[in-house]
């Protein structure tokens, strides 16, 4: 497997950036040896648990695993980590260059023929999602050989326990390029990594795009040749604003579910965020009742809860879709839906209308539980403006009111000093 991700990469070639320095395939390659004799002594039949730090000893932790062919869990924390670690059969935890064995490790996991990866996905409703690690492999690999590879310097912008940052590093290797791994997890130090690595290609959600245009350190990111967008719902108003600052760079939407992976997509255009699946995929989706279904990929086996249980034929992804033609429009989550008297508000669709009013920077709409209409939309607003928060709260509901029906205008208006967002760049959801 470790073969095969590198097939287009030579040992002397710089695979990964970090910490200013640039780390090549041989140097990877030494540090997955060092890591194996280590852990020759610690060697547990059971899953492994990586914790991720989002850094180059995970990447090594990751690739032991590939290369020893181990089942293992990638976990965001420790937090998580103790609660599960029983459930998802550990008997070994990897964190940075700390090794823990458990000594109460349960019976040998023989879920599997194949190792499998676990990834906990990041819905409200939180499941342990069970990939086939040789035939994702296969199956990225297949996908980027249908074509010339052409080299990426990747910025690492999701964590690796999500399958897009999984997606990114393996997209990055099998082309021969590079991985970008910026020192923490913020709009400062993503910039400043893409400025010292010349980086060529930024993945972002709609969330870490607002904040690098509301930032001063646009002019930072010059070497970025593709934006990438997705994990989250994009407003138009933010595409525009993208589109007129960035008027060189490519600007392409992705699709992606923790269960599939990043799918095959074209956008209609640079500033459309309606898009259609490619060829290869066009026979993987249905679109039943305004949501979107997706066929399962070979790689996706089901979900883990002390074992494995298998996933149907068809699932339900829970994106609220618009159909033009032959582009569809991902909407947002039906659980984001907002329901006022028995009519449905899309929250990107008030954003949109709301970065537009001058007085406002940055916001945030969802729904919230009201006794006479069931939900009503409210508005978490950064604004700049002086003027008092009763007269503020005025201009703003009358700009939206000259662009929405009244049901759409937030009933309520909560100023804000930020807009709060996770370690994954995605805004933290109101429950």
């Amino acid at each position: 497997m470790f073969n095969k991700i590198f097939s287009t990469t030579n040992l002397g070639d710089k695979i990964i950036w970090t910490h200013d320095r640039w780390v090549t395939l041989q140097d990877f390659a030494n540090d997955i040896i060092k890591k194996c004799e280590l852990l020759k002594n610690l060697n547990s039949k059971n899953n492994t648990a990586i914790i991720n730090r989002n850094n180059y000893e995970t990447l090594v932790n990751i690739m032991y695993c590939v290369t020893k062919k181990k089942s293992f869990v990638i976990l965001s924390n420790l937090e998580i980590a103790g609660s599960n670690l029983n459930m998802l059969n550990c008997g070994l935890i990897l964190d940075g260059k700390k090794n823990i064995l458990l000594r109460n490790p349960v019976s040998k996991n023989k879920t599997a023929k194949n190792p499998i990866l676990i990834l906990l996905t990041s819905s409200s409703k939180y499941k342990f999602v069970v990939h086939d690690v040789i035939k994702i492999i296969n199956f990225y690999y297949d996908r980027t050989m249908k074509s010339p590879p052409e080299r990426r310097r990747i910025v690492l912008t999701f964590p690796l326990d999500h399958m897009a940052g999984l997606n990114l590093i393996l997209k990055a290797w099998m082309s021969g390029g590079c991985v970008v791994i910026p020192k923490n997890i913020n709009i400062q130090s993503i910039c400043n990594a893409i400025a010292k690595s010349k980086a060529n290609i930024l993945p972002a959600t709609p969330t870490l795009l607002r904040l690098l245009l509301l930032s001063d350190l646009k002019n930072k990111i010059k070497s970025i040749g593709t934006i990438t967008y997705g994990a989250e719902t994009m407003d138009q108003t933010t595409l525009n604003k993208l589109n007129k600052e960035f008027k060189s760079v490519k600007i392409i939407q992705t699709y992606g579910l923790t269960e599939m992976g990043v799918v095959n997509i074209n956008s209609k255009s640079n500033d459309s965020t309606f898009f259609q699946f490619r060829e290869d995929d066009r026979n993987m989706y249905k679109i039943k009742k305004n949501i979107l279904y997706f066929r399962k990929p070979q790689f996706f086996i089901g979900y883990f809860n002390k074992k494995i249980y298998r996933a149907k034929k068809w699932f339900c992804t829970n994106d609220v879709v618009d159909v033009s033609g032959n582009y569809i429009r991902v909407v947002c989550r039906l659980s984001d839906q907002i329901n006022v008297a028995g009519l449905k508000v899309e929250p990107t669709e008030v954003e949109a209308v709301l970065l537009l009013c001058r007085f406002v920077t940055n916001a945030f709409v969802y729904g919230e539980n009201c006794a006479v209409l069931g939900n009503r939309v409210v508005a978490e607003i950064v604004s700049k403006s002086k003027i008092s928060s009763d007269e503020l709260s005025f201009r703003i509901r009358s700009h939206c009111l000259n662009l929405l029906p009244k049901f759409k205008t937030p009933q309520k208006i909560i100023f804000v000093d930020k807009i709060n967002y996770s370690n994954r760049f995605k805004r933290i959801k109101k429950i």
